[in-house]
Order: structure tokens, then sequence, then C-alpha cells
């Protein structure tokens, strides 16, 4: 008897861990992002449904992917909901003659693929370009930064 009450206690504790970890694989980041993030983002973009966002967590902050008027935009907030960083695609005339000359230096040989503009919270605009596999970042100047 005492055998039959241990494997019970072992069935409902491996069916307790299952459904655990089905339900946490399920949780969006949506589900799991800080408060203060939901928060920050809902008061920057209160036009934008939680169902057309995409998070992500890198590097221990928070993205959110979306569209606004069809432009692919990425923003990124510190775990307690200070914005970091808006990032969205634009078309080659609006990048600054500097930027695309220094790509064109660093790779003569590739057509430049994505540039995007990265406005940090502090207000500096970059511009990134993903050619030949590399992601960097220039000022609006042509130089390299991070």
């Amino acid at each position: 008897m005492k055998s039959n009450s241990i494997k019970a206690i072992m069935l409902a504790a491996v069916l307790f861990m299952s459904v655990f970890a089905i339900g946490m694989a399920s949780a969006s980041p949506q589900d799991w992002a800080p408060e203060a993030v939901k928060a920050a983002f809902r008061k920057d973009y209160p036009n934008v449904s939680d169902q057309n966002v995409d998070w992500d967590k890198e590097d221990g902050m928070y993205e959110a992917h979306f569209k606004v008027q069809n432009e692919k935009m990425i923003v990124t907030y510190s775990p307690n909901g200070v914005l970091l960083a808006t990032e969205s695609e634009v078309s080659l005339s609006a990048v600054p003659e500097a930027v695309i000359k220094s790509v064109k230096n660093m790779h003569p040989n590739k057509k430049p693929t994505v540039y995007t503009k990265v406005v940090r919270g502090n207000g500096a605009v970059l511009y990134r370009n993903r050619t030949g596999g590399h992601n960097m970042l220039f000022t609006p100047e042509g130089a390299i930064t991070k």
C-alpha cells in the first residue's frame, strides 16, 4: 500500500512539472515582461495593440518588434521601463551621404542590404547597416560607433 502511495505522489509530481513546463514554454515575453516595460510601451505607442507586438529579451533588455504604418520598428526598454532606443528601417535616400560612403569604403564589392535609423534614449541619432554579414553602427558623419 505504501508503494502505491509513493507511485501516486510521483505521478502527480510528474504531471505537475509537465503542465508547468508547457505553460512556461507557451508564455510569451509579453507575459513575463515587467509591468514597467509594458506600461512604458503602452504609453509610448498607445495605438499598437498587444497582438501586433513581438517581444524579445536581449542582454537583459526588452525589445518590442512591431510596425507603424507599414514601417518596421524595434523599441528597446530597460527592465524598469526606461526607453533606451528606437530603431526603424529607412530608405537609402534618408541615410546621410557620409554613412553611405563609409559603408561603400568598407565593403566595396557588396551591396548594402538594410539601413535603419537608431534614436537612443538620450536623443543621439545613429545609422545601422547590415552588409556582408556585418552589423555596424555609424554616426551621421560616417564614423563607426557602438
